[in-house]
Formats: structure tokens, sequence, C-alpha cells
């Protein structure tokens, strides 16, 4: 009888294992995901023409109207509530320049929420580093249409590349 329990137990455990691995994956692929759609209807809506979306430097922390921070490895790895931070440049129709911030929340239990909060610091041109820049080569992050390599706007959602 001891074996029988013991083997539920362990069935029982390695199927809850198996569960919360799913939805962690679940959540990540909708959570990175869903940052691109959600800043260009958030511009849309304020009739704003995206330009940057970028991981934010050291020296943009300063800025961060949230005063938060994004989550740390073992945030994302373990299945605890996730935070992010992007940084969003827009430009109206006369070309003035936005900087907007972008926070992601994703909570174990819940829906992915979206802020977004207006940087009313001065925008200066900044020293861009390799790792804030999104190459986009045959896939458009937006839309996930296939792209050819001479195009400059994705014929499906009308996303510019530079």
């Amino acid at each position: 009888m001891k074996d029988i329990t013991s083997t539920i137990l362990i069935i029982l455990f390695g199927l809850l294992i198996l569960y919360l691995n799913y939805k962690m994956i679940i959540r990540l692929v909708s959570y990175f995901s869903n940052n691109l759609n959600q800043a260009i209807k958030f511009l849309e809506e304020k009739n704003l023409k995206l330009i940057e979306i970028r991981i934010p430097s050291k020296d943009n922390w300063r800025s961060n109207p949230f005063k938060s921070k994004d989550s740390y490895f073992f945030e994302i790895v373990l299945p605890f509530s996730l935070l992010s931070h992007r940084i969003i440049v827009a430009s109206n129709k006369k070309g003035k320049l936005s900087r907007f911030w972008m926070r992601t929340s994703s909570p174990l239990i819940g829906k992915i929420s979206t802020e977004y909060k207006l940087d009313k610091s001065k925008i200066k041109k900044e020293k861009i580093e390799p790792d804030n820049i999104f190459i986009i080569k045959d896939i458009c992050p937006a839309c996930s249409t296939k792209l050819t390599d001479d195009i400059s706007e994705c014929p499906e959602c009308g996303l510019f590349f530079n």
C-alpha cells in the first residue's frame, strides 16, 4: 500500500512540475511577443510614428517614471511575476520626438498588463549600444510576416524598418 501511495504522489508531483513549466513557457512567449504590438497600437492612438523601441541603458534608468526595475534572471526562471521596461521613441507629423517608458508586467495568475508614461526629460542623442538594437532579418517583429532583404516596410502591418 505504501508503494502505491508513494508512486501516486511522485506522479502527481511530476504532473505539477510539467504543468508549471508549460504555464511558464506560454507566459514568457506571450509576454515578450506582445511588447511591439502593444507599442504600435499605443502610438497609433496618439497619432505618433514609431522611431525606436529599445532596452533602457544605465543612464536611462535615472529618468524612469515608474521607479521600478526589470525582473532579475531568477524571477524569470521561477514562476514569479515578471516586470519588463522598454523605451519607445516616437515622432509626430512635424518630426518632434517624444520618449515614452513602457512597463509590461505578467503576474503568475492573471492577464499581462502594459502601462505607458511620458519621459519628460530632454531627448538628446544617445550612444546606441549593440545590445539595444533590434536587428530584423526575415520576419516582422510585429506580425511575424516573412520579409525579403530589400523591404523597408512590412506589407502586412505597415511597420517601417531603418
